[in-house]
């Protein structure tokens, strides 16, 4: 794997997510870089390949658009190979200054079995990095985990699609047996219309306490600005920072929505 020295100036329209090495976004990461976007301090330039996947470069990526900048500074590393890219991306994240949790190495663990790789070849990528005990049990958590998904998945299909067991065994490469096992006891339905309308009702009404609190703050706000105890310049402060937070929240929910999107594509050819 080498990367070029000279950087480019790439659209961030054109930079692709196409996989995750860390569960979740850390979100004072993102503001951390935004805060040194804005200062115009020195940030290292992203990695993407020559297809514009991005390998390194997530939290930066994410306070670029955030601030709506049109371009990021990229190096291009010269690599396609998924399980590579994944692998150069766990090292940059496990060298930088915020560092992989087991959680994140479990995560991409997963993905590199997925792709074909046997534990004998995840444990030594990782064990670059972490001590050989260590990435040794992380990479049997990764296999659990990967067995978990296949049992879920298989389940869903006989429980949502009618599928026999046999089939939804073989489909997901699991032993017929351990579904039998899985299945029993167990509902046919497993999330129905009902359980839709509570998590939706109970999501709503969040929404609402908490639209319902902000528009009393403002309220009591412009209140105190006509009877002159408040400057005009705090209630404005206030107003630009909820409508920042709203759209940190957009950014959160589209966050997740992409990281889900991107796993189902995977599972879906690996189905295929």
């Amino acid at each position: 794997m080498s990367a070029t020295i000279r950087s480019h100036e790439v659209p961030l329209t054109q930079v692709r997510i196409d996989f995750y090495v860390r569960k979740t976004m850390d979100s004072d990461r993102v503001t951390f870089f935004e805060d040194l976007y804005r200062s115009s301090a020195d940030v290292p330039a992203l990695e993407i390949n020559p297809d514009k996947v991005l390998i390194d470069g997530r939290h930066r990526l994410e306070a670029l658009k955030r601030l709506k900048r049109r371009y990021a500074t990229c190096v291009i590393v010269q690599q396609k190979d998924r399980a590579e890219m994944i692998a150069l991306a766990i090292a940059r994240n496990a060298n930088g200054a915020l560092p992989p949790s087991e959680e994140d190495y479990i995560f991409s663990a997963v993905q590199l079995l997925q792709l074909g790789k046997i534990r004998a070849d995840v444990v030594r990528m990782l064990a670059k990095l972490l001590p050989v005990s260590m990435a040794t049990r992380l990479v049997a958590n990764a296999q659990s985990n990967l067995a978990k998904q296949k049992t879920r998945a298989a389940l869903r299909d006989v429980s949502d699609n009618d599928m026999t067991v046999a089939a939804a065994a073989k489909k997901h490469k699991i032993e017929p047996a351990r579904l039998k096992a899985a299945l029993r006891g167990r509902s046919k339905t497993v999330v129905n219309s009902s359980s839709l309308a509570a998590i939706t009702t109970t999501l709503t009404k969040r929404f609402r306490g908490l639209s319902a609190s902000n528009a009393n703050l403002l309220k009591r706000l412009a209140e105190r600005c006509e009877d002159g105890e408040l400057n005009e310049r705090v209630y404005a402060s206030v107003v630009t920072k909820m409508r920042v937070l709203v759209a940190k929240l957009s950014r959160v929910v589209d966050d997740y929505d992409h990281r889900f999107k991107t796993q189902q594509r995977r599972s879906a050819k690996r189905v295929a």
